[in-house]
């Protein structure tokens, strides 16, 4: 899609980036864990303490929905910890993959102590360590499962994933937030998906 759009000037309706955006993001209540007996659950994590929020999305890898998510603003570190192992609890198995850089990485041992599950990154590292060229590879592998119409998410993420811009600087394209707007939705939701 970046070829298509930033290297063949193609326009592409939907999203800035993203497309297929309304057929995906289509879940309006969270689900019940019954529901989903058995099966597999990944969530990701994307920390965050004032400015932005921090934003848990729970995947269900058996039905490819999303089937809990949560974000929290201006909470302690504690708080937030206490209140994602808490979530978390109620998919049986789920793998977190959290954000690893700065405030991550202390808060994932915290977590590990408290008995959730973390899964390793692109480095093998626990968490994911963003760099320029990881987060590329992670934001491409949603892009691509959207217009594949693999995954579903809650609704309420359709505008931020929208207004998710692409930027190509050199040979390595640039992802984020259009300037003043937030990402938390977008990077909870593709480090579910990884």
């Amino acid at each position: 899609k970046v070829a298509r759009q930033e290297l063949d000037a193609e326009f592409l309706e939907d999203g800035s980036f993203f497309q297929n955006v309304d057929a995906c993001c289509v879940i309006d209540t969270q689900a019940n864990p019954a529901d989903h007996q058995g099966h597999k659950f990944f969530a990701g994590l994307d920390w965050a303490l004032t400015g932005d929020f921090t934003r848990l999305t729970v995947f269900c890898v058996s039905c490819g929905v999303t089937v809990d998510w949560w974000g929290g603003n201006r909470m302690d570190y504690t708080m937030q910890r206490a209140y994602i192992v808490d979530r978390l609890k109620r998919w049986q198995g789920v793998v977190l993959l959290p954000e690893r850089n700065s405030m991550g990485a202390p808060n994932i041992e915290n977590l590990a102590s408290a008995g959730v599950k973390i899964a390793l990154g692109p480095d093998g590292g626990m968490g994911f360590n963003t760099t320029s060229s990881s987060k590329n590879q992670l934001i491409m592998l949603m892009a691509l499962a959207m217009e594949k119409n693999e995954l579903k998410l809650p609704k309420e993420y359709a505008d931020e994933i929208r207004a998710y811009e692409v930027e190509i600087l050199t040979t390595n394209p640039k992802f984020s937030a259009p300037a003043g707007q937030h990402d938390d939705k977008v990077i909870s939701a593709a480090l579910a998906w990884w």
